[in-house]
Order: structure tokens, then sequence, then C-alpha cells
């Protein structure tokens, strides 16, 4: 497909045949029960919900989170309190007050695995599975959500699993803007791909512009029908197994380094290929290099508050593996990783 070649940064428009369902399928082969504008909004409706069903009155979040979300949610009447947790120290504190007009977020970091938490009884749970798609209906947690365009090549896209009924959201006018720009952004990235357009500039403004009005609260609402129906044409599991398979691949390729650490689950259901770098300069030597070669790699979450998770934060380094790349594409991230002079 592509004359311009990159790896990474967001996903273009997926148009062909493949990982998408066949033609007279009823839908995709993954369920949920509620769709949103974006994985934030759904967390703002089951906070919504909370409040108005079971009168919470105190939230639990962990401190290494994308902290945007959180501001989503600031205007309500719900106390926030941080708990120290981690990528890699994800447990739940005995300082967590277990009580039914309590609510605690627990977070799948990168796809590694949740805390333990069936020990809370009476507190209310939510769980973030945004980056492990494969455990939403194996979760026990009372709210299971996450956003949907970080794993599936859709330009918005929020969920919400739970056994407790919701009130459907309305649409917003903002929300569907914003998602036409997203996909206008999709659209001409494949088609600078492709060679037909040079000017990368085009593209990367309208997925810049977009992505910063994820944090206006007039976003909040349904998924516009149009990306509904996109999502209902792709075959999400074939999706996912694609990435798993190359994680697998990759990891495989890579040299044994002094300077990092590969992180990965045992069944290869990480998010992306996670590096962890022994300090911040390694771990920034390396990144200048991918970027220097069209390899786009992701830090998450920026801007963290406290000293441990800033230290992850500095250090830590993911690179897409997801279903758009190929064999000869992984070898090209591999080969650039393992030639690193850092």
């Amino acid at each position: 497909m592509s004359k311009n070649k990159e790896w990474g940064s967001d996903f273009y428009y997926l148009s062909g045949a493949e990982y998408k369902l066949q033609i007279g399928s009823e839908s995709s082969d993954t369920k949920f029960d509620y769709l949103y504008f974006s994985g934030r909004a759904a967390f703002r409706a089951i906070i919504l919900n909370g409040l108005q069903q079971f009168g919470w009155k105190k939230i639990y979040v962990p401190s290494y989170y994308c902290h945007e979300v959180y501001g989503f949610v600031a205007d309500l009447d719900i106390d926030l309190e941080f708990y120290s947790a981690n990528p890699f120290l994800n447990e739940v504190p005995n300082t967590i007050k277990d009580e039914k007009e309590m609510v605690i977020l627990l977070v799948n970091y990168f796809g590694l695995g949740s805390p333990n938490y069936g020990h809370l009884k009476n507190i209310f749970t939510i769980e973030d599975v945004t980056h492990n798609l494969e455990v939403i209906n194996k979760s026990t947690a009372h709210f299971v959500f996450g956003s949907l365009r970080k794993t599936l090549p859709l330009p918005v896209g929020g969920f919400l699993q739970s056994k407790i009924k919701h009130e459907d959201v309305k649409s917003s006018f903002a929300a569907e803007n914003v998602a036409l720009e997203k996909l206008s952004g999709m659209y001409l990235k494949k088609a600078y791909l492709e060679g037909k357009v040079q000017n990368k500039e085009f593209y990367r403004n309208l997925l810049s512009e977009a992505e910063k009005s994820f944090a206006d609260i007039s976003t909040f609402g349904s998924m516009p029908r149009f990306v509904v129906d996109y999502l209902c044409s792709l075959n999400v599991t074939q999706t996912i197994e694609a990435k798993r398979l190359n994680s697998a691949k990759l990891k495989k390729l890579l040299r044994k380094s002094s300077y990092f650490d590969v992180v990965s689950a045992e069944d290869n259901s990480e998010f992306a290929l996670v590096l962890k770098f022994v300090d911040k300069s390694s771990r920034d030597d390396l990144r200048e290099r991918l970027i220097s070669k069209s390899i786009f790699p992701i830090i998450l979450w920026p801007n963290q508050i406290i000293p441990d998770d800033q230290l992850v934060e500095d250090t830590i380094l993911l690179l897409h593996i997801d279903f758009r790349y190929g064999d000869d594409d992984l070898k090209v991230i591999a080969n650039t990783i393992n030639d690193a002079d850092i």
C-alpha cells in the first residue's frame, strides 16, 4: 500500500476487505452494551449514573493515568482521591475504604494485567480495559469501560459494559464534528501513505486539532452513527489477534539489551511493545533514533504528578505493533532498535 512509509502514530482509514467482516455479516463480532464518543465520555456516564442511582461520595483513582480523563469529571459532585498505582506496581492499597458509597477505578495497564480486587465486597468497581479489549467479558467489575480508538481504526469511540442499566445519552453536535474531523485526517493519512498526497501536515493538523477537542465537555454524548456503522463492519477479534501475533514475532527479533527490558504478558496480550529503560537519557536516545527512521513511538502518559509515576513516564517507551504491520515491518522496527547505539 505505502509509498510514503512510516510506522506508528494515528490509524489511517481502513477501506479494504482485510480485517473487515464479509458483506452480509450481521455486525461486529464483539458486542458492546453502550457506545460513546470517547472513553472519557463513557467514564463520565458511569459517574453520573453512580451519583444518581447510588449516591456515590468518593472515587478512588490511580495516580498513574491519563489525567485529562479526570478533568472530564472534575465538575461533578464527587471527591477524587488518588491511590498510588502504576504499570509496575498495580495493587489496591489497604487504605481503600470498602464502603457502598465509594467507588474505585482500576486499570489494566498496557494489557499487562489488572490489580487483584477480589477482596473488595462493598465498594463499586470500575475497570478501564482500553489496553486489552479481550478481557471485557472476563472482568468482574461492576462497570467495564474503555476507549476503542486506541486499538481499532476508528476516528472516535468509547464503550461501557455493565449489568447495571444506564440511560442512553444523547448525540452531541460537537462530537459529530470532531468525529468527522478525525475521519478526514484518517482519509488524508491513507492518501499520504499511498503517495497521493505529499504534504503530511494536512492530516497531522486535522488529527492533532481534533485530539485537543476530546477534553471539551461538549463532546459528551453517544458514538456518532457513522462510527457505529463502521465499528460494526470490523472484525474485532481478527484485529486483536493480529496484534498478539505481531507481539510474539517482534519480541523474538529483538536482541537482549543492557539499556532496556522488554515488558511482556505471558499470552502476548500487551497493548504495544513495552520497553522499560534504565534511565531517561537512554529512552530519549532511542526515541529520537526511531523518529529519525519514521517510527513513531508512544509515551504513556505525559504529565504525571508524583515522583514514582514521573520516573515510569520518563523511562518507558511503547511502539505500535498492530494489524497495520507485516513481517517486513517488524524487521524494520527490530533492526532499528537492535542497531541503536545508545
